[in-house]
Parts: C-alpha cells; sequence; structure tokens
C-alpha cells in the first residue's frame, strides 16, 4: 500500500507573481496560493498547513494530499499495519 512521506516535494502549479499552487490529489482540493521564490519554499509552507506528500509505491514520484485526505490515509495504513500484526500472531 501506499505511504506518507515528508519528502520530497511533489510538483507545484506555478501561479504569476511567484505563487505556488498544491492541487490533492485525492479529492481535488486545491490550496492556497502560496508566495515563493521556489516550490520547496512553497511546499515547507504548505506542510505547515498539514499538507503531506504521498507515494503509491516506494520510489514513485509523490503526490500532494491535503490536509484531511493525509489524515484519512494515515488511519487507513494504520488499520492495515494492525491487521497485518494480528496475523502473524496466528
Amino acid at each position: 500500500m501506499g505511504t506518507i512521506v515528508a519528502s520530497p516535494a511533489p510538483s507545484l502549479v506555478p501561479l504569476p507573481e511567484g505563487r505556488w499552487l498544491a492541487c490533492c490529489k485525492f479529492c481535488n482540493r486545491e490550496s492556497i496560493p502560496i508566495p515563493s521564490v521556489s516550490a520547496p519554499g512553497a511546499w515547507a509552507v504548505l506542510t505547515t498547513l498539514g499538507w503531506a506528500t504521498y507515494e503509491s509505491v516506494r520510489g514513485a514520484m509523490p503526490v500532494p494530499l491535503c490536509k484531511a485526505c493525509g489524515e484519512k490515509n494515515e488511519r487507513i495504513m494504520a488499520r492495515v499495519a494492525r491487521a497485518k500484526k494480528g496475523r502473524k500472531r496466528k
């Protein structure tokens, strides 16, 4: 299953006037425009707002997740881990 990772920064949409935008790949919610000179700088601000990255498989291109989808994915992955651990005990 996919995992939430801390880095690297996913691709962001460049906007005029040095602003950047992220789009959640699960629900298509757009972030607020973040003023920054670079995409990694804008991503650092978005992570403080709760955005996370998601990789479907290890080494895949990370995609942005909004705070709600990131939290939902964390709960799903925790349940998967508990289920795997429970199966090993039998």
